[in-house]
């Protein structure tokens, strides 16, 4: 009868103790190995390292199994071999927790506290020093207002149309909300009006006018905002050297001598994410001549869009 006294109530004093299982057979950097019963654990699971001296060490993390076997990523505080297993049921307040349950206590609000983070823009905000590099394609609308003047007459002829262009471009962090952005392209200004004097247009009432340019571009993006890290929204100022390749003007009171020509820009644009290393560039820019021929105005609307990813 004694025995069977001593067996029950030796019985009840264990199962006092957090229901614990496993042991920690190897570790290796933030990784562990450790041996299970089956079924006793799930991927996924979050289980403290428990040591000799009955307190938590760490938390880890189940990542796979096969057999009884698991592995596992230690997330916080300390694992090693011969330490053994408790599964975490849930959070633990640590304002409530006992002294010797401290450090198991630490791992976990810290794991749930990194876990609660949001994680890094997939692509926007580069860490400085990163760098970018795409190609874009655009659509322009062209807008060319002259004023011909003859001994007899003054007219103003306005040339209107539309052209498109490509671009290669990297992108240099400058800050952490500032970007630098180069580019080198090609680009063609195309327009088309009308003339009630056909001697301001090579004898014709029709006028045209269509040039072929390399251009050299450079931008300074400010980053607006984000929106759920997907794609950042950015505002910038510009300029575009542009070196003529080839001219074709019926424009007799419009000289086209100079070989080159620059506009300056004002631009807003996104940049949608496709990964964490790719995106789709989407801007509007609006560019104006500073100084045009005389009796010349020219400005330019372009659409971009394109894909750039960073390396």
């Amino acid at each position: 009868m004694r025995i069977l006294i001593l067996i029950l109530t030796t019985f009840l004093w264990l199962s006092s103790f957090p229901a614990s299982a496993g042991e920690i057979r190897q570790v290796k950097g933030k990784k562990a190995l450790i041996l299970i019963s089956p079924g006793e654990f799930q991927v996924g699971d979050e289980i403290y390292s428990v040591g000799a001296d009955g307190k938590k060490k760490g938390l880890l993390k189940i990542t796979q199994i096969k057999g009884d076997k698991a592995l596992a990523n230690i997330l916080k505080g300390a694992a090693a071999a011969g330490h053994g297993l408790q599964l975490k049921l849930q959070p633990i307040d640590s304002t409530k927790a006992a002294p010797e349950t401290a450090a198991g206590d630490e791992a976990e609000d810290t794991s749930t506290s990194e876990a609660s983070k949001p994680s890094k823009p997939p692509f926007g905000f580069m860490k400085r020093g990163k760098s970018a590099m795409g190609v874009t394609i655009n659509q322009a609308t062209n807008k060319l207002a002259i004023t011909a003047t003859s001994s007899a007459k003054t007219e103003a002829i306005n040339l209107a149309g539309s052209s498109i262009g490509l671009a290669g471009f990297i992108d240099l962090q400058a800050t952490k909300s500032m970007i630098w952005r180069v580019g080198l392209g090609y680009q063609t200004f195309d327009g088309t009006g009308s003339t009630t004097t056909p001697t301001f247009c090579s004898g014709s009432t029709s006028c045209s006018l269509a040039i072929s340019y390399l251009t050299t571009e450079g931008w300074l993006q400010f980053s607006l905002f984000q929106t759920k890290e997907k794609m950042r929204f950015w505002a910038g100022i510009g300029g575009e050297f542009m070196i003529a390749m080839s001219k074709k003007n019926s424009i007799s009171a419009l000289s086209t001598a100079d070989s080159t020509n620059y506009f300056l820009f004002l631009s807003i644009g996104g940049d949608i994410a496709l990964d964490k290393e790719s995106a789709i560039p989407i801007s509007f820019d609006y560019a104006l001549q500073p100084t045009s021929s005389p009796g010349a105005k020219a400005s330019l609307s372009l659409l971009r869009i394109g894909y750039f990813w960073r390396y």
